[in-house]
């Protein structure tokens, strides 16, 4: 989920699991979980035996609040952490990662993007990018009537691509304004990133300067110090010689 960091379309979050006896027996399994969101079981896991297994839900505009439960590809029969992983049991027979296909289904998104300068583009995607990138408004527009077609008769694996080609073209139709808001988000991240270097330095350099301050303050007491223990010194060796003249 890391390569999804900074695409605007998808969030994530996560629950903290626990052993279900141990929050019934401090009385805590009805009274902190969310049980249900308008109708929908929204359970954070799946509970069998007194043990909650760790799931996967997603939620978007077709789910509404309640969000879906993910079902799996191996009929409930391998754990998520297995078939979202990185093994071969979380690809599909064409290779392509199963937790990424998800992401960018349900959330109707795709890392293959123009912001990005199409760099993570899968072999596929990319020669899809050189074919259309410099096509005319017009011949992208009857693409996308084209794969608006097919996504109404594809089913399974191959409507992930059909999916992915229509995010490419339809960000090839708003390719100037897309390219605007990246040079824009840039400048502001370039900006924020300026603006916290200069604070940092600002805080760096005062606290360099309350520790010269402080060394100065304790170079001028030490000082004080040794003059006052050599003025001591001073005082003692006359007040001997007083007596000394004294005695004679």
């Amino acid at each position: 989920m890391r390569d999804f960091h900074g695409n605007a379309d998808v969030v994530f979050g996560d629950s903290m699991l626990g052993n279900l006896a141990y929050l019934k027996k401090h009385n805590l399994y009805d009274v902190d979980l969310v049980m249900g969101i308008n109708g929908t079981d929204a359970r954070a896991g799946a509970i069998t035996k007194d043990i909650t297994w760790p799931i996967l839900r997603h939620y978007n505009k077709k789910t509404g609040f309640g969000g879906e439960l993910y079902q799996g590809q191996n009929d409930g029969t391998v754990a998520v952490c297995k078939e979202m992983g990185p093994t071969s049991l979380g690809k599909t027979k064409d290779g392509i990662n199963l937790l990424y296909q998800y992401i960018e289904d349900r959330g109707s998104t795709i890392q293959c993007n123009i912001k990005q300068e199409w760099k993570d583009c899968t072999k596929e995607q990319s020669k899809f990018v050189e074919q259309f990138k410099d096509k005319t408004k017009d011949e992208l527009e009857g693409q996308v009537n084209r794969l608006t077609g097919m996504l109404k008769s594809i089913k399974g694996e191959a409507l992930g691509w059909v999916q992915q080609r229509m995010s490419i073209v339809k960000q090839l139709l708003r390719k100037d304004e897309l390219l605007k808001e990246a040079a824009e988000s840039k400048a502001e991240a370039d900006a924020a990133s300026a603006a916290q270097a200069k604070a940092q330095a600002s805080a760096d350099s005062a606290a360099a300067e309350e520790a010269d301050h402080k060394a100065k303050k304790l170079a001028a007491a030490a000082a004080t110090e040794g003059a006052s223990a050599e003025a001591k010194a001073q005082a003692e060796d006359a007040a001997a010689a007083s007596a000394k003249k004294d005695e004679l």
